[in-house]
């Protein structure tokens, strides 16, 4: 195992050095905090990347009842649904399989197939934020970070909703297609250690034949003082049993996950270093029945198991620069009925370095040396920067380099529809993004705040499921496709003009040049949202109810556009608290993953205490 190269060993001594030199002479401080920011380990910032958060407040006014649907009304997000139960989440046009998933920090994405990344055990009242990274991130985090990174931050005993105690909430809520969801959360300090569980069941018929749906998830964490840090430890579990008429094969298919994770990690202070070393590991199930009412037919049942360790060393260099390093490893296994058996690993080093160049400018430089078993090395370097151009603007850009590799259903999967390719090559990609925020001082007081983004990612080795156009008989065949180019932008204004008064607006196009052999159609990679605007409000009504919107406006390439509307009206009673939610209030239609119409609209009852 080659664990270092020349290539990787020759950027971490630069990058040390260059930092010494620059801090020697940069004239202000970097000002760090404790707060995880997805877009750098070095500094709580996110100097020269985009990044979205959707704070705990704006999960209590929202009217999704999965993750998928909570984060699908963000700009440049594609949660790209089958039902509740499952959906492909990209960004900026990449793949699903071209977004990581993190929870606290931590690598949760599915190593099997992207349709399982949100296969999680983290009810939406388990999150006290979530950190939504546009644009490549394996610099930082490795592979599979090409479109952005999703980081689920979860709450811990000291991080209440806003207006309600902190120590216990209960919900439930029903509505239609026989729809009933059941939801808890509870923190306590017992002595040193603090304790947070969390529980969320859901049931619903379904809105078509054989889309019904039963989801329970559960969370444990924990965390106590250890030396000069803190032990942080969790262990979460989700199991989704779920029709799947039409998801891979044009039957009443049926299929069942479950996801067993956890993970433990210290933090704390050694010496002028801060640490944070621990391990991780995730076990994911899944039985997929061809034929829901004759088992016997065809079944297919997979069980893969990933586990990892890493640590991250973060110093101040000076008052005004920081150095980052690290290192993590990773086994992956997979027993299963249609893909053999199979066993990889994967290691990396990285660096990561911060300078105040001035106390306008910021740059900040990094670089990851990936190696595993199948797909071998790769090099992904990164730098951006931010430009303070007057005290209402600023500036940022960033360039990187990164990639995918294949994963096991991609190369290994085949059935009558379904052939996959073991001869894949990784992914390769190129990305650049220049932008601005634009912050007025004469409107502080409303915190109006304007950000534009311009972005290009060139893709090498592109992957997807392709066949001949109009072939429909015709099975999907697993192949690089060629290259491609993906150019966007993206603009954005938000204020709040008044107590309990959001107000946000968005939009995003993206054009994409494949190439691909002519005549052939793609079932992922060809397929991005090509324009998209959202808006998003929330006020209040009468006394102490608020009403709060989301409305999606988008366009999928070969689709016709679309409308969504979803509204929440919420009226506090004493320690309850009302609710009343309708989603695609708009009744609009738009073809869902599985090449049916998605959900129509659905209005739902809930209470929380």
């Amino acid at each position: 195992m080659r664990f270092c190269d020349y290539r990787f060993c020759s950027t971490f001594i630069i990058a040390i050095a260059w930092t010494r030199v620059l801090s020697s002479q940069a004239p202000s401080a970097a000002h760090l905090d404790s707060v995880m920011v997805v877009a750098s380990r070095a500094q709580a910032g996110s100097a020269g990347r985009t990044v979205d958060i959707i704070t705990r407040d704006a999960i209590s006014r929202s009217a999704a009842r999965t993750l998928g649907e909570l984060i699908g009304t963000r700009l440049s997000i594609d949660a790209y649904t089958r039902s509740p139960a499952q959906a492909d989440v990209s960004i900026r046009g990449s793949t699903a399989e071209q977004v990581l998933i993190l929870i606290d920090g931590v690598r949760m994405s599915d190593v099997q197939s992207a349709h399982y990344a949100l296969d999680l055990g983290i009810p939406l009242s388990a999150i006290e934020r979530i950190e939504i990274m546009r644009g490549p991130g394996s610099a930082l985090y490795g592979p599979n970070a090409i479109g952005g990174v999703i980081n689920i931050v979860t709450r811990s005993a000291s991080s209440p909703v806003p207006g309600v105690a902190p120590s216990t909430e209960i919900s439930v809520r029903s509505g239609s297609f026989g729809t009933l969801g059941l939801g808890g959360y509870g923190a306590r300090l017992m002595g040193r250690t603090s304790l947070t569980a969390s529980l969320q069941v859901d049931r619903s018929d379904g809105h078509r034949p054989d889309t019904d749906y039963r989801i329970a998830q559960a969370r444990l964490g924990a965390t106590h003082p250890l030396g000069d840090g803190a032990l942080v430890s969790d262990m979460s579990v989700g199991v989704r049993d779920f029709g799947a008429s039409d998801f891979y094969s044009p039957y009443n298919s049926s299929e069942r996950t479950g996801t067993t994770a956890g993970d433990t990690h210290w933090s704390g202070a050694l010496g002028t270093w801060t640490v944070t070393a621990g391990g991780r590991t995730r076990l994911h199930t899944d039985r997929f029945t061809l034929v829901r009412n004759n088992p016997a037919l065809y079944e297919n049942r997979h069980r893969s198991w990933q586990s990892g360790v890493d640590v991250t060393a973060r110093t101040p260099v000076s008052s005004h620069a920081t150095l980052v390093a690290g290192t993590e490893a990773e086994h992956d296994q997979l027993s299963s009925a249609r893909l053999g058996g199979r066993r990889e690993w994967r290691g990396a080093l990285y660096v990561e370095s911060s300078v105040d160049l001035s106390p306008h400018v910021q740059l900040t430089v990094g670089a990851r040396d990936d190696h595993a078993s199948v797909y071998g090395g790769f090099l992904s370097p990164s730098v951006a920067a931010s430009i303070t151009v007057v005290s209402d603007l600023v500036v940022r850009g960033s360039a990187a380099r990164g990639f995918r590799a294949p994963t096991w259903t991609e190369r290994y999967y085949t059935d009558p529809n379904n052939i996959g390719n073991p001869t894949l090559r990784p992914e390769r990609f190129s990305n650049g993004e220049l932008g601005g925020r634009y912050s007025p001082r004469a409107a502080t007081a409303i915190g109006l705040t304007v950000d534009v983004a311009g972005f290009v990612r060139q893709a090498d080795n592109l992957i997807d499921w392709v066949r001949p156009v109009g072939r429909v008989d015709a099975p999907w065949q697993v192949a690089n496709v060629g290259t491609g180019t993906f150019r966007g932008i993206e603009g954005s204004v938000s204020a709040s003009p008044a107590s309990r008064v959001t107000l946000a607006v968005g939009g995003s196009g993206l054009v994409f040049e494949d190439g691909a052999s002519p005549g052939l159609a793609g079932k992922y990679a060809l397929r991005p949202i090509t324009r998209q605007i959202t808006a998003s409000a929330s006020v209040p009504l009468v006394g102490p109810a608020d009403v709060a919107v989301d409305v999606l406006h988008a366009r999928r390439a070969l689709d016709p556009d679309y409308t969504t509307v979803n509204v929440r009206a919420s009226l506090p009673l004493a320690r309850l608290r009302l609710l009343v939610d309708a989603t695609n209030l708009s009744n609009a239609s738009w073809i869902d993953a599985s090449g049916h119409v998605a959900q129509g609209r659905a209005m739902f009852v809930g209470l929380e205490w």
